[in-house]
């Protein structure tokens, strides 16, 4: 092996690493300016492809639009793209551009008509998104070394013009204070909910049954009472010798909190909970199934039917795939799995949400 020492390094003015032009001030110019001339190549190619007479659908350009230029543009955005200067303005425009291209607006179109009609935000807005759904995310697993840095570097810079140096340098970091400021009411882990349980219960599911779709279709003509026998006469089968609870989650317009129910009639058992006003409706009727199932297993319950009128809940659970990557839907896995292991017969009814039926009512 010979090194050979007639080559010689010549100095460079940005390095790229992990796809990023890191430059010796770190003001993201470089970087900026390659998005801007991959995104300006890309828009080039969507002016091929459409045509007011035989070009492609304006949704497919967008589609488009989206997969190649703005995905590029949010690789890094967090670090970058925040900045409020020229190349954040060309990037806008490109994307502004697109829109008028892909959907064949004229040159005279205001710019948020043509973003509320794409339902596409500014880049701005996305971007911000992006960068609070980051800080969430590691907000809520405890002793994260990103959310320790960035507190490390709030400390240090504790003067009046703090604000002012992040906004102009880093802006992401205000939007991690703004976050930091929520961490009370998210739930937080020592690591990521799916690694939490085994495996087996990451892909665990359950199916649920349901009405067939020519008696919900003529639920709405039934009085109170016929609904209720057309419940029990069809599920006669499951809830002969099971016990019943009825989940249900609600938020009210302008309440300052949400609400989780779960109702037992055989065993008198009514569980209400209050969570805070940020969550979901979702994540109110997964977490009233959470805590039936924990009733459940806890007294060791052998035959249950869990009836819960939120089919979003009861589809994902049915797949493998967690697509709201909901935390309660893991834990509720991580039973289902539990409740087999120790022979406990679980089935789950999806009914439409209070047309009669008592027990969800009474939910």
């Amino acid at each position: 092996m010979s090194t050979n020492l007639d080559i010689s390094i010549s100095p460079s003015t940005s390095v790229r690493f992990l796809g990023v032009y890191l430059d010796p001030k770190l003001s993201g110019d470089k970087h900026m300016d390659h998005i801007i001339a991959k995104g300006k190549r890309v828009f080039a190619v969507l002016s091929i492809l459409r045509g007011t007479w035989w070009g492609a659908n304006p949704c497919l350009l967008l589609n488009i639009y989206s997969a190649m230029i703005r995905a590029s543009f949010e690789y890094a955005s967090l670090i970058f793209a925040l900045k409020r200067n020229q190349s954040a303005i060309k990037l806008q425009r490109i994307q502004n551009q697109s829109i008028r291209l892909a959907c064949g607006y004229r040159n005279s179109t205001p710019i948020n008509v043509m973003h509320a009609e794409t339902k596409l935000p500014l880049l701005k807005q996305r971007f911000e998104l992006l960068a609070a759904r980051y800080f969430i995310r590691i907000i809520s697993i405890q002793e994260h070394p990103v959310t320790t840095k960035l507190l490390d570097l709030f400390i240090s810079l504790p003067n009046p013009d703090f604000n002012l140096y992040l906004k102009k340098n880093f802006p992401a970091a205000l939007v991690f204070f703004r976050m930091w400021s929520h961490r009370n009411t998210l739930h937080t882990t020592p690591a990521l909910p799916a690694y939490q349980n085994s495996f087996t219960s990451t892909v665990e599911n359950a199916d649920f049954l349901s009405l067939p779709k020519s008696i919900l279709s003529n639920l709405d003509d039934l009085p109170n009472h016929a609904v209720q026998l057309v419940f029990e006469e069809y599920f006669q089968t499951q809830l002969y010798n099971a016990t019943v609870f009825y989940t249900d989650g609600s938020k009210v317009d302008d309440s300052t909190y949400v609400g989780s129910a779960v109702f037992s009639p055989q065993l008198n058992l009514k569980f209400m909970c209050k969570l805070s006003s940020y969550a979901s409706i979702f994540t109110a009727e997964a977490w009233a199934i959470y805590n039936a199932l924990l009733y459940i297993l806890h007294n060791g319950l052998e035959r249950s039917v869990i009836v819960s009128d939120s089919k979003s809940v009861l589809e994902t659970l049915k797949g493998f795939r967690n697509k709201t990557n909901n935390y309660i839907i893991y834990y509720i896995r991580a039973l289902i799995e539990e409740a087999k292991f120790n022979n406990s017969q679980i089935t789950f009814i999806w009914i439409p949400s209070h047309r009669g039926i008592k027990g969800n009512d009474s939910g």
